[in-house]
């Protein structure tokens, strides 16, 4: 079977419910940096927050990325979780299972 770019519509919800799951936060990143890129995303605003006290705070309170489709307005506050080296891998590739569909 041939693979074909997921549309942009799917990859949108899919970023959606990547926000609010715990534990895929540094999927989420990525994928918006993608959408960002192709440009069906854009930025408004980055939030950074400081002064964390614990770990656990510093979860809570992260640098937060403002994103607005340009397509419907709607407006995503995606966290900014740079993956490590060691996450790339799979990160990579859960993305790209993200990114194409079966023709």
């Amino acid at each position: 079977k041939k693979l074909r770019p997921a549309p942009t519509g799917v990859l949108l919800d899919t970023l959606s419910d990547l926000v609010e799951r715990p534990g895929k936060e540094s999927l989420a990143y990525f994928l918006a940096l993608l959408l960002v890129r192709r440009r069906a995303l854009s930025e408004e605003r980055r939030v950074e927050t400081h002064g964390a006290s614990s770990p656990e705070d510093t979860l809570a309170e992260s640098d937060l990325w403002t994103l607005t489709s340009a397509a419907d307005g709607r407006v995503w506050n995606v966290p900014v979780r740079e993956p490590t080296a060691e996450q790339l891998p799979e990160l990579e590739a859960e993305l790209s299972t993200l990114l194409f569909t079966e023709e």
